[in-house]
C-alpha cells in the first residue's frame, strides 16, 4: 500500500498535466423556431405557410348547390406558433402552440331546377377538408469557459 504522501504527490502531478479551466458565470440561451401550417379542401387550392413567427392558413370550399342553397361548404384552418417568456439568466419558458380544424362539406347537383327553384333529380356530393399545424423550437445553451 502506498503512503498518503505518495498519493498526494501523484494527484498533484496529474493535476498539473490537465488544463486548468474555471467555469465562468456567463452563458447564453438561444432559441430558433419553425412553424408550419397546411389547409386544403377538395374543391379549392391548398394553402401553406411557414415561418419563425406565428403562421396560419385557411381554405374554404366553393361548391354550391344548384337551384336553392343546401348543405355546407368544406373548410379547413390551421395555426402554429412558439412563444418565449420568463427568460432569465439560467432558463426560459417555451410554449408551442398548434391547432388544426377540418370539416368536409356537402352539396347537390340537380337534373334541373323545377318550379319554385326546387331541385329535381338530386345527386349529392361530399367534399373533404384536411389541415395540419406544427410548431418546433430548438433551444441551446452556450457556456463560456475561460482559462484561469
Amino acid at each position: 500500500m502506498r503512503s498518503p504522501k505518495t498519493i498526494l504527490w501523484t494527484m498533484a502531478a496529474l493535476a498539473s498535466m490537465l488544463p486548468n479551466y474555471v467555469l465562468a458565470a456567463d452563458f447564453s440561451i438561444s432559441s430558433t423556431s419553425t412553424n408550419t401550417t397546411f389547409s386544403s379542401v377538395s374543391d379549392g387550392q391548398p394553402q401553406t405557410a411557414s415561418g419563425t413567427g406565428p403562421v396560419s392558413t385557411r381554405a374554404d370550399g366553393t361548391m354550391a348547390s344548384m337551384c336553392t342553397p343546401y348543405g355546407r361548404m368544406s373548410t379547413a384552418s390551421a395555426d402554429a406558433g412558439v412563444s418565449y417568456s420568463d427568460q432569465s439568466a439560467d432558463g426560459m419558458f417555451v410554449e408551442l402552440r398548434a391547432s388544426a380544424f377540418a370539416a368536409g362539406g356537402h352539396y347537390r347537383t340537380c337534373g334541373f331546377c323545377g318550379p319554385n327553384d326546387q331541385c329535381v333529380i338530386i345527386d349529392g356530393h361530399d367534399t373533404t377538408a384536411r389541415s395540419e399545424g406544427g410548431a418546433v423550437s430548438v433551444n441551446g445553451a452556450a457556456i463560456a469557459r475561460r482559462k484561469a
